[in-house]
């Protein structure tokens, strides 16, 4: 499944020490992931917290250059956000000249959804930074320039640009991201009219792993009476922890050992768990899998046939 770049927001600048924008994350999309990119320069340039929907969002790396008045870039994540029009927040340590992005994905693998970023600095025209990546995973990148009125600031070659500004009358900050198709190396980069001070990052988002090709993470046992679902460990995992997304071998079940299958899909003692919902109130888990219900899975084996 391919990585797909859905809806965008941007907080144009402002000079303040925080801000509220809205943001709708695709309703279709399908293995979610948002990445917001904020932009600062100045004093009070450090964020100091980012949410969206009221929850907070992780922090992936923040890169700065110059000081009190220099620039800096922040970059905040969020796997599996919620669907529809939720609000961005995001706090800043003082008044500083700030913008941002909200990028909503899809297609990411919610287990390993991006790899570690790079960043870099420097008192160039010519912000750059070059990360490792696969041929099918996106690299974002996420640039901010202490600027001057006047300033411009240009895409790199290759890449797809996704929001950049130039530096307004008395502005002090430009700000810019893209993405490009994963590469053994990807060299991300802007081109300025003057050389400043500038503070880059870039990481790759990787995508959903084909399902029958994942590792198996559970066990059950068809003639466990509390249908309890065991790690790769053999304990138990608790109710509110099943993930989806996951395989399971369903044992007790009569198999013939000897043969191999091309792939999870066709080993019939394996189901992948395609959907989990947790009730809080019951301690229930309704479990979905590639083959149906999992309660209707285990009794549709056990009259096929088991062993005790």
């Amino acid at each position: 499944m391919a990585i797909v770049l859905g809806t965008k927001t941007v907080a144009v600048y402002a000079f303040n020490n925080g801000r509220t924008f809205a943001h709708t994350t695709d309703l279709f999309g399908v293995y979610r992931d948002l990445e917001v990119t904020i932009h600062t320069a100045g004093p009070g340039q450090a964020v100091t917290s980012c949410t969206y929907n009221g929850v907070a969002m992780t922090l992936l790396s923040t890169v700065s250059n110059g000081g009190a008045h220099g620039c800096r870039a922040t970059v905040y994540t969020m796997t599996d956000p919620p669907e529809g029009p939720h609000n961005v927040v995001y706090a800043l340590a003082g008044n500083c000249t700030n913008a941002a992005t909200a990028q909503a994905w899809t297609g990411v693998d919610p287990d390993n959804p991006r790899g570690i970023p790079v960043t870099a600095t420097g008192n160039t025209n010519t912000p750059t930074v070059a990360v490792v990546s696969e041929a099918d995973e996106v690299v974002i990148d996420a640039c901010a320039v202490a600027g001057f009125g006047g300033d411009t600031i240009a895409l790199g070659a290759g890449q797809t640009d996704i929001w950049h500004a130039n530096a307004g009358a008395g502005a002090s900050l430009m700000g810019a991201t893209s993405y490009e198709a994963g590469a053994a190396l990807n060299t991300m980069s802007w081109t300025l009219n003057n050389a400043r001070n500038w503070a880059t990052m870039a990481w790759a988002l990787k995508p959903i792993v084909p399902y029958a090709t994942r590792q198996v993470e559970y066990t059950i046992d068809v003639w466990d009476i509390e249908q309890r679902i065991l790690d790769a460990n053999g304990h138990e995992v608790p109710r509110y922890k099943i993930k989806p997304n996951k395989w399971c071998r369903i044992v007790g079940l009569e198999s013939t050992t000897a043969e191999v299958y091309a792939s999870n899909y066709d080993d019939p003692t394996l189901v992948y768990f395609e959907s989990v919902t947790y009730d809080g109130e019951m301690d229930q888990v309704q479990i979905v899998t590639n083959r149906g219900d999992l309660p209707e899975v285990m009794l549709s084996r056990l009259a096929s046939g088991s062993t005790g």
